[in-house]
Order: C-alpha cells, then structure tokens, then sequence
C-alpha cells in the first residue's frame, strides 16, 4: 500500500494523537529506507520504514506496542506524506548525521534541575573518590598532578569499598577489586604516561604496587587474578618507558634504574623491581634490547655481587640476556657453577 492509502485506513483518532508527536531527524538513510525518532511524551522511539516503488513495505518501532501500525509509525507515515507535499514537518540532520537517541538516564538528566544533579553527584564522589578523579580529570581545565601518596589513598579507597576489613576473599571479590582498580587507575596511567621520563612516574609505580603487595599478604584467597594483574600493570608501565622517543632521554632513564637496581640488591628491592627489570628487555625493540645487553654486560663484569645475591628467577633472565646477547663469556665469573636448563 501507498502511504495515503495506509493513512486512509488508519482511525481518526489514532491519526490526530500521531499528529502532535514530535518527529526528529527523518531521511533517507538509503534508497527507500527512511528513518527516524518519534518523541512520545518522556520517551523517543526508533522508527524505520521501507518504501519500493512508493509502496510500504515495511516498518519497525521499538516501542512496545503489538499493533502492526503504532501510533508512532503513523507519525512518521504522516512526515514523510507532508514532506513529499512541500509541507516539510520532519527536519533533518546537519551534515547528513543523525543525533543520537536518548536514552532514558540522558533523558532524566536533561530534564532535572541542576542544583539536584550537583548534590546527587556530590553525594557519589564522597562514596567513590576514583570516579570523582576520573570526573576531575575528565572536565578540569587545570592540569591535574597525582602524588605517590595519593594514588596510594585512591587505591586503598577502592580496595576498602569492596574487601573492606576482611580477612578472606573469594575469587569474585578478587576480581571485583581489581576491575575497580582498573577503572581508579584510568586517570592516574593518563598522568604517569604523559610524565614517564619524571621520578613522579615511578614514584606512582611503586607506591601502587606496595599497595597492592600489602593487600594481598593481608587477605587469604586462592585466585591468581592478583598476580596476573601485576604482572601485566608492570609489562605496561615497561612499554611506557620503552615508547619514549627521545633517546637520549630513554638511555639516562634505564641507565639509571638499572644503577639503582643493581645498588639495592641486599637493601630491599621489590619483587616487582626485578620483573619490570626482565620487562623492560622483554617489551623492548631490537636496538634497545642491544642496548640493555651493553648496559647489563658492564655491570655484571664489574658488580661486587654474585648470582647469589640475586633472585633465582632474575638470575636465569640475567643468562638468558648474556646468551642472546653474546656477551657469556665476558661475565662468566657471575654465573660460576649455575646451570640453566636449556642452555
């Protein structure tokens, strides 16, 4: 059937109520395929109809309506005929590009008052400090500056809403922890990769990290998600520092790290100082990794320390390097009497 002839058959009534309904942003997305949003009362629907030959073929609404012609359709039915008779009803989008439709929480949200919104929203940021982070950073027009004992608060904060003084956790609760971590930490990675080359950047580094080390003595549980999850923010913050372009800047930045790695062996390095140590070669391109096996050979040729002084996991890599990197028999005396399966 024709549009007029689909109206025609449509109840007066039903053709008056369509009448007064809003329609927003009709076109032809493609040949005979017309789309377009009806506003009925607080809610906007998504109506489509296929025209061949000027003939309907078909239409969809996602309102919940069961009837085959809503009340919805007809008003866009009635767009489309008014706008073929020169009566332009239905506008269209700028640039050919539709706005997006509404849903119901943007939609209260338009429609309240500003003053509630501001003290609802004050309300959650007192619950959820990550989030007002996030909103800070988000919309701030200053430049937002994160501390090591900031993201400490922050990332204890967010441990305590979900584990709270518990002794024990279930893998679920695990899992929660660490989403809400990822979500608190959103900002924090956006400052630390912007101000990697700075001590600040390591400073967060560490600061998270003990952090994280301190709940998971804490509580008893059975998940590897923790470990995982470290392992993988330390891959990350390694390939942050690996991206630097400047190389000089990059050179110091290793050189220097490795320096205090190898001067806190019996002074309390981390576990975590030795993984983004093997991280750092792991993540790193062909001439930084040359790089990496220049500095570690000039190290262990002259270092005080031996292979015993190191963790075994770290002295295997630290083999592992020399071998890959040619440079075995110039520091031999470190590895004296180790084996390492495979090599």
């Amino acid at each position: 059937m024709k549009i007029e002839t689909v109206l025609k058959k449509t109840l007066k009534r039903d053709i008056a109520k369509a009448t007064v309904m809003p329609v927003r942003e009709l076109e032809e997305e493609e040949k005979g395929h017309f789309i377009a949003f009806v506003d009925d009362a607080e809610h906007s629907y998504d109506v489509s109809i296929v025209l061949q030959e000027e003939e309907v073929k078909e239409m969809q609404c996602d309102c919940a309506e069961t009837t085959a012609v809503c009340l919805h359709k007809i008003a866009v039915l009635l767009a489309m005929n008014t706008t073929t008779t020169g009566d332009t009803k239905a506008t269209k989008a700028k640039g050919g590009r539709r706005k997006k439709k509404l849903t119901e929480s943007e939609e209260l949200m338009l429609s309240m008052d500003k003053e509630v919104l501001m003290s609802w929203l004050s309300g959650v940021f007192k619950k959820n400090k990550p989030l007002e982070q996030q909103f800070t950073l988000t919309f701030s027009t200053k430049e937002v500056v994160y501390t090591k004992e900031q993201v400490k608060e922050i990332a204890e904060q967010a441990i305590f809403s979900v584990a709270g003084k518990r002794k024990t956790l279930e893998a679920a609760k695990i899992k929660k922890v660490l989403d809400l971590l990822t979500i608190a930490l959103e900002p924090i990675d956006q400052f630390v990769v912007m101000n990697i080359s700075k001590p600040v950047a390591f400073e967060i580094f560490t600061g998270f990290l003990d952090t994280i080390y301190a709940f998971d003595k804490r509580i008893t549980h059975y998940s590897k998600r923790i470990g995982t999850y470290v392992d993988q923010y330390i891959e990350k913050f390694a390939l942050s520092i690996n991206n630097i372009q400047d190389e000089k800047v990059w050179e110091q930045l290793v050189k220097a790290y490795f320096d205090t790695l190898f001067k806190g062996v019996k002074k309390g390095n981390k576990r975590y100082n030795y993984i983004l140590a093997q991280q750092l070669y792991l993540t790193g391109t062909k001439p930084q990794k040359l790089f990496y096996g220049d500095l570690l050979n000039g190290m262990l040729s002259v270092t005080k320390f031996n292979r015993y002084d190191f963790e075994p996991e770290f002295t295997e890599f630290l083999l592992k390097v020399a071998l890959e990197e040619d440079f075995f028999e110039e520091v031999r005396p470190f590895f004296k009497r180790f084996t390492f399966e495979g090599y």
